[in-house]
């Protein structure tokens, strides 16, 4: 395959999430999460770019998740706690119930250091309230979209990736740095 370079150039900084609209037939609706410069949305397949969060309190979004239950919900979680120099603090996770146009900060994840860095974001299938969140300082879980969070994993390690099994969420897969797959 040959790779084409498709924004939004530098303006969003590092990418670190990406959602391609399962509602658009043509496949040329992107969201774009980034490291330092908030989140991006394209309806023409990369080839113009437009900011949809100018006004959020931190633009380190650098993760993102579309509800399959509810495409019109979109969680974003912000800092980029990967390691290193370029390390961004977020403030918790964000919440739109439009697609994108308009965002809500999760209040119970503001200042609150197990949501000051979040790397994944998963959502059950069936119900776009169940959230669970990879974290610098663990794996946490909402049954309620956000109101409330259950630490389900916390030992220490920078959890830094988090799937569910296609067939069953119920069944879950995190990577977690410096010991591996839990």
């Amino acid at each position: 395959y040959n790779w084409e370079q498709r924004g939004p150039g530098n303006v969003g900084g590092r990418t670190r999430g990406l959602i391609v609209d399962p509602t658009d037939e043509t496949y040329n609706t992107w969201y774009a999460g980034s490291a330092s410069g908030g989140i991006w949305k394209t309806t023409d397949g990369g080839e113009s770019w437009r900011s949809l969060t100018d006004d959020l309190p931190n633009l380190a979004a650098s993760t993102l998740a579309m509800a399959k239950s509810n495409t019109d919900v979109i969680y974003a979680g912000t800092g980029e706690g990967f390691g290193g120099f370029g390390m961004v603090a977020g403030s918790g996770l964000f919440r739109s119930d439009d697609r994108g146009e308009t965002w809500n900060q999760v209040s119970s994840t503001v200042n609150n250091d197990n949501f000051e860095f979040i790397n994944r974001i998963i959502i059950d299938p069936q119900n776009e309230d169940i959230v669970l969140l990879a974290t610098n300082a663990g794996i946490f879980k909402s049954t309620d979209g956000g109101d409330s969070w259950a630490a389900k994993y916390k030992n220490g390690y920078i959890i830094e990736d988090l799937i569910e099994d296609p067939g069953d969420f119920k069944i879950q897969y995190a990577g977690a740095n410096s010991l591996g797959i839990i």
